[in-house]
């Protein structure tokens, strides 16, 4: 019994590990793409008009009036937030160990920090170069959620 389970062990860890680079990605009525890492556990939920994206990282919603599909690939980005727009730009919300760090947005794209009651934190706008860090060092453990343009990503303190 002990060398099935053993077996079985070294069978499901190189399986997740030939899925490193795979994942999911989900495509926007506009063109632009978020990609999921399988090795990142996503789960798929819905509220009443959300898809929900839950990864051992972070969290994304989209609006399911927005979603064109949701496709398996293995050229999946990796980082959660990452959105290709039509025109070949990338946005990226990254998670950081300060809190997250925002590249690839227009300048001057209005970005929100919400707190898990849904009350307004902070409010902030992205640089000349559209990027921006959202530093949560000040505030207290909790849940946050990121919003910039389309973009949402919801993460722990």
């Amino acid at each position: 019994m002990k060398k099935f389970f053993s077996l079985f062990i070294v069978l499901v860890l190189a399986t997740a590990s030939a899925w490193a680079d795979d994942g999911l990605w989900v495509e926007r009525q506009n063109g632009s793409k978020q990609g999921f890492l399988f090795a990142d556990k996503p789960v798929i939920t819905y509220t009443a008009d959300n898809l929900v994206m839950t990864t051992a990282k972070a969290t994304a919603e989209f609006p399911i009036a927005d979603i064109k599909q949701i496709t398996f690939a293995d050229d999946v980005v990796n980082a959660i937030g990452q959105v290709r727009l039509a025109d070949g730009t990338e946005q990226l919300i990254r998670v950081t160990a300060e809190g997250a760090q925002l590249s690839g947005f227009a300048p001057n794209t209005a970005v929100a920090l919400y707190d898990a009651a849904g009350r307004t934190v902070a409010k902030y706008k992205t640089a000349t170069d559209g990027t921006l860090s959202v530093n949560l060092s000040a505030q207290h453990k909790g849940i946050y959620v990121i919003k910039a343009d389309k973009s949402t990503l919801k993460i722990q303190k």
